[in-house]
């Protein structure tokens, strides 16, 4: 029905009273959540547009209008917070969510191989080469532009961090092209991990080595004799062989026997 020009926005008059009615965005009607039930037509009027559409209970025009002011403003918050969510992917929700897709990644593989069992070489070797097939096809994904190989990583990565992607935007292109060459470089790390290349000291060798050293207030006394431990790892279990200690370079002083004392003088 045609609303009266002298009312508010969203405000409509009707034989049982004033309205709110107001249309619902488009990408709240695709999630599915406008579709009326049965029994709601009360505060629900489905149409082919979908609209909101709420009765405010009163005949009285200035209780409806503070109503309609009130719902107004509710619904522009809920509109402006699902428009943030499907804007443009921000620069940092980007590098989020690539540095994400990285981190999961690397833990799953390391997970899965901390808790995995012996294997034999020919095992070894083949998941080598399935990392080599892996990345060629990465690379032919760049090379030919293809998108579809980073799509369900990112819904992945998307979902674990609660952001919703607008895959139609096409700062989606862009970002779905870095998160092919992130898997790329998972590939690539995973091949050196699993022959035990690893960039730097794991994190507990190097907590060891900044806290290891002499305690100033215990120093180690030092002493010619002790014994010299051959190189090897503790965990071996190498019983060391004494070593003799070897022989000072401080000079020795060779003490003369002394004379007998005369005899006082009388």
């Amino acid at each position: 029905m045609p609303r009266n020009r002298s009312l508010p926005p969203h405000l409509e008059i009707r034989r049982t009273g004033y309205y709110w009615r107001r249309r619902l965005l488009r990408s709240l009607r695709d999630r599915g959540g406008s579709d009326g039930q049965p029994g709601d037509e009360k505060n629900w009027t489905p149409s082919r547009k979908t609209f909101l559409c709420l009765s405010l209970r009163t005949h009285v025009l200035r209780d409806a209008k503070i109503l309609a002011r009130r719902l107004t403003e509710m619904s522009d918050l809920v509109f402006a917070a699902d428009a943030e969510m499907m804007m443009a992917i921000a620069p940092e929700t980007q590098v989020r969510m690539l540095e994400s897709l990285a981190r999961f990644e690397i833990e799953a593989f390391e997970r899965a191989r901390a808790t995995a069992g012996w294997r034999s070489s020919d095992a070894a070797a083949m998941d080598l080469r399935r990392e080599e097939a892996l990345q060629a096809t990465l690379r032919q994904a760049l090379y030919l532009g293809d998108r579809e190989v980073a799509r369900q990583p990112l819904r992945h990565v998307a979902a674990q961090l609660g952001v919703e992607l607008d895959e139609a935007d096409e700062d989606w292109t862009a970002l779905a092209y870095e998160a092919t060459k992130v898997l790329l470089d998972v590939s690539q790390e995973r091949a050196r991990r699993r022959q035990g290349l690893y960039d730097q000291p794991t994190i507990f060798f190097r907590r060891a080595i900044a806290t290891s050293g002499p305690n100033p207030a215990n120093p180690a006394a030092t002493s010619v004799g002790l014994d010299v431990v051959p190189a090897s790892f503790a965990s071996a279990g190498h019983t060391p062989t004494p070593v003799p200690a070897a022989a000072s370079f401080a000079p020795t002083k060779t003490v003369a026997e002394s004379p007998p004392a005369a005899p006082a003088a009388p």
